[in-house]
């Protein structure tokens, strides 16, 4: 578990899929609680979801959109934190992390924000990020050769209540077109991030 290197991880949810050895398993529908290492979560409400990638901590879910190249994604996974005091620590921890993420070769930072996100039992955050992907792959693996491709991220970040040195993120994601952003991104993260609860290690 390591410390926050999740750009990395946003741009390998595609190329992972693909090259997996994992056996793609579709979420039953209505869906069910998947409980983890750490967390668990309840995935969307929604036809078409498969679970791609899974151990212990992490889960990788994709879901095809009208057409291959339009892609949705949850990606969980537990994290390990440095020693912190205070709910202002843990955000300027989180927040001096994600400004150190460089904008991966291929793709372009466009906006970037970060909020706090109130949890009673624990401190948490959340950031958004708009990414023009310059070298777009499609849901099975092939490029994409025509069209600006555009890759939306919601991510929340969350300390485990029990450890303040461990923690998880939720990442949900939505790959598309340039003006072809789906209008209910915010509130399906939200009912994402709203799903999870704090389980053992």
């Amino acid at each position: 578990m390591k410390f926050l290197k999740i750009i990395g991880l946003l741009f390998s949810i595609l190329t992972m899929a693909s090259c997996a050895t994992f056996q793609p398993q579709e979420v039953k529908m209505p869906p069910e609680k998947l409980s983890q290492k750490g967390y668990s979560l309840v995935p969307l409400n929604e036809k078409g979801w498969l679970i791609v990638e899974r151990n212990a901590y992490d889960i990788t879910l994709l879901k095809q959109g009208v057409t291959p190249d339009e892609v949705f994604s949850i990606q969980a996974m537990p994290y390990k934190l440095p020693v912190f005091k205070t709910r202002e620590e843990f955000v300027r921890l989180i927040k001096e992390d994600l400004g150190k993420s460089i904008e991966q070769k291929g793709s372009k930072i466009l906006k970037h924000e970060v909020f706090d996100y109130l949890i009673s039992e624990t401190d948490c955050i959340k950031s958004y990020k708009t990414i023009e992907d310059l070298t777009p792959i499609d849901i099975t693996g092939k490029p994409i050769k025509s069209g600006d491709i555009i890759f939306e991220v919601l991510s929340l970040f969350c300390v485990h209540p029990k450890d303040k040195n461990k923690g998880f993120t939720i990442i949900y994601s939505h790959q598309h077109h340039l003006g072809e952003s789906d209008t209910l991104f915010a509130e399906k993260a939200s009912n994402l991030f709203n799903s999870a609860k704090f389980t053992d290690f």
